[in-house]
């Protein structure tokens, strides 16, 4: 084995005249090399990759943390309050408005209720009752079966086979709007999962209180069109806000990777160079080392 033993204070900078004529050799050079500090982007030793490891482990931290989307009760107490209230104040108008009208209609046929509960001893509030009389009323029918041809009995089972069939179509109608509600409600619904996939705060429930989305949606537009409409600005914005920041990101991933090249050479961008074997390394490169070490700065090899 060899041991060879290093004078740390040799090549200091401050080295008296004496040091360097007991040695033999010229530090001029070396100096001259040294005051330029040529050797400032070289890393020297083992580099550690824990910063780099932290860095990423921040990133994910980052990713975990964001915060959690708002609930449907949150949004539209907070976010979406005014909005709210104004659809549900829309929809009290309009189911008032509704029962006014019917409340209007009842009160114009109620002198004819009046009159036929008075002509068949029924009660006014009876109506299936003055329903039944009126039907029973051959008298009703007589005139209108003679002109037809036909008896008073065939001309009341046509009239409650015409009644019946109405009424049946009427049933029917109302079974396929409701059937037709419920295929575009669920429509929405499976859509409203795509668009969730591109806008994790998209919330159809929420959204549906705002009185332009929801006018959209009852006018045939799709779901992801109706909200990229309802909130144009905000998604452009944020689009702008992304690309930003994927700039942002990108520039200090190259700088990072920059700075922590973990093979020997030359950085992509920076000029870095890492020496980690000591036997590759020049008179220069010891000196550097001597004087990191004397600086304070932990060199692995």
């Amino acid at each position: 084995m060899i041991n060879m033993k290093l004078n740390l204070r040799r090549f200091d900078e401050g080295a008296t005249q004496g040091t360097s004529e007991g040695t033999g050799e010229n530090n001029t050079g070396d100096a001259g090399q040294n005051d330029g500090r040529e050797l400032d982007n070289v890393r020297y030793g083992k580099q550690d990759d824990a910063a780099k490891e932290s860095d990423n482990v921040d990133d994910k931290s980052d990713e975990s943390d964001e915060p959690e989307e708002p609930t449907f009760e949150e949004l539209i107490k907070g976010k979406y309050k005014d909005d709210y209230n104004k659809s549900v104040q829309k929809i009290l108008r309009k189911r008032f408005n509704e029962n006014r009208t019917r409340e209007d209609n009842y009160k114009r046929v109620s002198p004819i209720v009046d009159m036929l509960a008075d002509k068949y001893g029924v009660s006014a509030t009876d109506i299936d009752g003055i329903i039944n009389a009126v039907q029973n009323d051959d008298a009703m029918y007589e005139a209108e079966a003679l002109e037809s041809g036909i008896s008073v009995e065939q001309l009341k089972a046509i009239k409650r086979l015409k009644m019946e069939n109405e009424q049946l179509r009427a049933s029917v109608e109302q079974y396929n709007r409701e059937k037709e509600a419920d295929a575009i409600y669920q429509n929405w619904m499976e859509e409203a999962e795509e668009v969730k996939a591109i806008y994790p705060n998209f919330d159809i429930h929420a959204e549906l209180a705002d009185e332009r989305f929801s006018g959209l949606l009852k006018n045939g537009i799709d779901v992801k069109t109706a909200y990229e409409v309802a909130h144009h600005d905000e998604i452009i914005q944020g689009a702008m806000q992304a690309t930003a920041n994927a700039v942002k990101n990108k520039v200090v991933n190259e700088v990072r990777s920059g700075t922590r090249p973990k093979e020997n050479g030359v950085g992509s961008s920076s000029g870095t160079v890492v020496k980690s074997d000591p036997s590759k390394w020049s008179k220069e490169d010891m000196k550097e080392v001597i004087r990191r070490v004397e600086r304070g700065e932990k060199i692995t090899l």
